[in-house]
């Protein structure tokens, strides 16, 4: 999916509870990282024609080179289009929105 990287949360977002929220580890591997909670694995890709977001189940992972964790936590806001909150403190928030 094609992804934002927002400053602040849309208008008309800002004033809804989200869907979910839940705390996760994201674990660094290689290019990638996996959600612990979601047991996803997920991808940041830059393109010409913007951020390309990609992101599958994997239930079982063997990490060879876990360079990062991150502690997280995750607010879902919607499912189409996603719109997504990931603090990882008071200070770092990123807000993602699908194009």
């Amino acid at each position: 999916m094609n992804i934002k990287i927002l400053p602040e949360l849309p208008e008309e977002w800002k004033n809804k509870k989200p869907l979910r929220s839940y705390e996760t580890r994201f674990l660094y591997i290689g290019l990638r990282r996996f959600d612990t909670i979601k047991k996803t694995l997920s991808s940041f890709q830059y393109t010409e024609k913007g951020i390309v977001y990609c992101e599958e189940p994997s239930s079982d992972i063997t990490v060879s080179r876990l360079y990062s964790t991150e502690l997280a936590q995750v607010s879902v806001y919607s499912e189409s289009p996603r719109v997504w909150i990931e603090e990882l403190s008071p200070h770092e928030r990123y807000i993602y929105a699908e194009v």
